[in-house]
């Protein structure tokens, strides 16, 4: 399949957006891509949606067409959204339930450092791609390649160089890509064991990617897929 064919469209936070038809279309798809995309591997309960979907931006790899198709995609959470909205950041819900309290509490410190600064921080998560589309290795690759540049560089980059928290499935080795992205493990105990998606549990490594981060070793990435970035559509 020719990888020219991805287009990449940016849905904004949905409870903003859900008024413009072309926004329900994306959403509404996205919720089915990811329960497809989850559930293939990590079985039928998983359930990948919550409310936190309407106050995210989602970044999706679709491809061209009259009915464009999303065949992968990632949400991004900022925390000053979750603020201005009244709601918990999702991250601190989490850290509260499975990690300990120095977690939480470095969690805490992070963000009130945030604040501080005036700057926001974002929680990059749900990553996932439709299963025919992991069939054919090499479209498999191209489309993680662009994940990867837009999920830990050009997303961040769009406005300034902005911080980020992800966490990576030990068992999928994604934490490894979050390192290579200049990512750091986060806090004194990175790692630890939760429920996934009402799914079953599975050890996770939460990764930070601070402002001063080396983005040396993704540069290939960003700049093989620059042009696809620069013509995404943002609704």
């Amino acid at each position: 399949m020719d990888t020219s064919n991805f287009q990449i469209v940016v849905l904004t936070p949905p409870l903003e957006s859900l008024e413009k038809k072309e926004a329900r279309y994306y959403f509404s798809n996205m919720c089915q891509m990811k329960l497809q995309g989850y559930q293939a591997v990590h079985g039928k309960k998983s359930l990948p949606l919550d409310h936190y979907d309407y106050l995210a931006s989602h970044l999706l790899i679709c491809l061209k067409g009259k009915e464009p198709t999303i065949v992968s995609g990632f949400r991004s959470l900022s925390y000053n959204n979750c603020l201005s909205h009244d709601i918990e950041f999702d991250l601190l819900l989490e850290f509260k339930k499975f990690g300990n309290k120095q977690s939480l509490e470095e969690l805490q410190n992070l963000l009130a450092q945030c604040n501080k600064n005036n700057t926001d921080i974002f929680h990059n998560s749900r990553w996932t791609t439709l299963p025919e589309y992991k069939k054919g290795r090499k479209f498999q690759l191209d489309c993680l390649a662009l994940t990867y540049a837009i999920m830990y560089y050009h997303h961040h980059h769009a406005i300034e160089k902005q911080e980020w928290l992800c966490s990576g499935i030990n068992s999928l080795k994604t934490e490894k890509m979050l390192y290579r992205a200049g990512g750091i493990p986060f806090g004194s105990y990175p790692s630890y064991e939760r429920e996934w998606c009402f799914s079953k549990n599975e050890k996770l490594t939460f990764v930070h990617g601070h402002k001063n981060r080396d983005e040396s070793r993704i540069k290939k990435y960003v700049d093989k897929h620059k042009k696809t970035w620069d013509e995404r559509i943002i609704i």
